[in-house]
């Protein structure tokens, strides 16, 4: 079940610029190939300075494929009021980080472990929505998820994911509001604060 809240928080590695420009269903299966892409931390050690080399080209792929502004602030679209000037976009910046520390090598490692099966691209507009089934057949386990994207300067990008039909962004609404509305914008920036340190003390970004 990582994936879900991985996305907590997505080939031959080719320059970024060749996929920024497709279709839904190509920036959905260059997106899959990108989280497969980067190097996990075995279970009983950290990356080797060659590998964490290896995941800042493998991080930077990523970064294109994502419309960061919409997907981070989304998160916290209901409590923007309760951010005080500039608090906003130093949350979005540290929710940014925390997506790419947690989520890149976990939805790698998954990808990298499930059989995938990709589905058409169902455009209406400026928005697109593609299915990806992946299957665990070991664990017994398989999730639907669905790749949202929109247009940004004529570029698809994703700004949000449900897994089984639960939209990530939704799942992230809920629990922020909640920390918001118990320990404020101050007791959310600090769990965030926490978290990043914690994972940056891995050693492995």
């Amino acid at each position: 079940m990582y994936l879900k809240y991985s996305l907590t928080l997505l080939f031959c590695f080719c320059a970024t610029s060749a996929f920024a420009k497709g279709d839904p269903k190509t920036q959905t299966d260059a997106i899959i190939e990108a989280f497969k892409n980067v190097k996990a931390a075995p279970e009983d050690g950290k990356l080797s300075d060659a590998d964490r080399k290896h995941n800042k080209g493998a991080f930077k792929a990523l970064d294109a494929f994502f419309d960061y502004h919409t997907l981070t602030i989304n998160t916290v679209k209901k409590n923007k009021k309760a951010f005080k000037k500039g608090e906003l976009k130093k949350f979005q910046k540290m929710l940014e980080e925390l997506i790419r520390m947690v989520a890149y090598p976990d939805s790698g490692a998954f990808l990298n472990e499930a059989q995938i099966t990709v589905g058409a691209a169902k455009i209406k507009g400026n928005k697109a929505d593609v299915e990806m089934e992946a299957l665990l057949e070991e664990e017994d386990f398989e999730t639907i998820a669905t790749y949202h994207w929109h247009k940004v300067k004529k570029q698809w990008k994703l700004f949000d994911v449900s897994f089984d039909g639960d939209s990530l962004i939704k799942d992230y609404q809920n629990q922020f509001g909640g920390i918001i509305k118990e320990k404020g914008v101050k007791g959310l920036v600090d769990l965030l604060n926490k978290r990043h340190a914690k994972e940056k003390a891995k050693g492995n970004i």
